[in-house]
């Protein structure tokens, strides 16, 4: 329960509004799983929003994948991204945790170019990529980075 509200708290700071139920409701006390799951899901969104704002004012961007496998032991894909901002202030921000729709070179890479292209809106802003975690990044002709190079 301390990690939801310390992310209900972090997302009041970017978002005015849910600041402003919270100091004023009498009754919420988020305790319900389907309460807490929708929140999570706004607070992704307002945060993903404030990171892709971020994003777009920085002049460089550095993408970051690495696949890892969570408490149930089934892989996922985490990314996340640097920025260097005009005044040469490096930022690093966690964009998601996700499922790709398969686990091979070509599925991973094909999942992430999409995710990129949503959230860098100028690739020429893209200055590095780097990815680790699984054996399918690897290899000159078929891994990872060769879908990569060619998309």
């Amino acid at each position: 329960m301390g990690v939801f509200r310390g992310l209900i708290n972090f997302s009041a700071e970017l978002d005015s509004s849910l600041k402003d139920y919270l100091t004023s409701a009498t009754v919420f006390k988020g305790t319900s799983k389907e309460i807490q799951n929708d929140l999570l899901d706004c607070m992704l969104t307002v945060s993903q929003d404030h990171i892709k704002n971020k994003i777009s004012e920085a002049s460089f961007v550095s993408g970051l994948a690495d696949e890892t496998a969570n408490m149930s032991s089934i892989s996922q894909l985490v990314v996340v991204f640097r920025c260097v901002f005009c005044n040469g202030q490096p930022v690093e921000r966690f964009w998601e945790f996700t499922n790709p729709p398969g686990h091979d070179a070509k599925s991973i890479a094909e999942f992430i170019q999409a995710s990129l292209e949503k959230i860098v809106a100028k690739p020429e802003k893209l200055i590095s990529q780097s990815y680790g975690g699984t054996n399918v990044m690897s290899g000159q002709h078929a891994g990872f980075q060769a879908f990569m190079r060619h998309a």
